[in-house]
């Protein structure tokens, strides 16, 4: 979903029983696009950015990043990266490292089947 910039009004702020804060904003009329944006990020999580004046398009992180701009991956990337690096310390040869990868993957693999409840 890309990102949702509406001027709104912060109209509450009350303290959960968690530490957590529940935060309430009034919006001006909202055309019927934006409408449908705001309906599809409901029960989503997300972060928040606010400030008094609208944000420029440099401003607004990119989709799939965290708060510092870098790149949010999924584990099974996280995964794939480190097995890559872990290859590339153990100086693995490039011609050989889609073999070294899918060695390591089958180890990880046969590691939880092993686990598992006949």
């Amino acid at each position: 979903m890309k990102p949702l910039q509406i001027p709104s009004q912060l109209e509450g702020i009350s303290l959960l029983k968690d530490n957590c804060l529940s935060l309430r904003f009034h919006t001006q009329e909202v055309p019927a696009e934006q409408k449908v944006d705001l309906m599809n990020y409901y029960q989503q999580f997300g972060y928040l950015l606010f400030k008094p004046d609208a944000f420029t398009e440099a401003e607004i992180p990119e989709k799939n990043t965290d708060i510092e701009g870098r790149k949010i991956k999924t584990p099974s990337q996280r995964l794939r990266a480190v097995i890559y690096v872990y290859g590339k310390q153990k100086n693995i040869p490039p011609e050989e490292q889609d073999l070294f990868y899918k060695r390591q993957m089958e180890a990880i693999i046969d590691k939880y089947k092993e686990k598992l409840d006949e």
